[in-house]
């Protein structure tokens, strides 16, 4: 029983990652093994998924710089704050 599923993990991997190499368009000997350990399945997923068709993604612009000005910014603004002074908290009316 073990054994079984073991495999059956095994050939659901090898599937999952064949449909993953061939959408992004990588060749290589692992997607040849991956194909063999995939069996029969892998067979479907030759004829159906295109070649290369995995979406293109565009990596999110990085803003770091433009909310670092904007803290230093507002830490300008605030009244009694001078560069490089910590603000002292205020005490509770509690």
């Amino acid at each position: 029983m073990f054994e079984g599923l073991v495999g059956s993990i095994i050939w659901a991997l090898a599937n999952i990652l064949y449909v993953d190499l061939k959408r992004k368009g990588k060749a290589g000997w692992s997607r040849i093994i991956l194909f063999w350990m995939g069996i029969p399945l892998t067979w479907l997923w030759f004829f159906i998924i295109r070649e290369g068709s995995a979406p293109e993604l565009e990596e999110a612009p990085d803003d770091a710089d433009a909310i670092l000005a904007e803290i230093q910014r507002e830490k300008r603004l605030k009244p009694g704050a001078s560069d490089g002074a910590a603000l002292e908290p205020t005490p509770d009316d509690g």
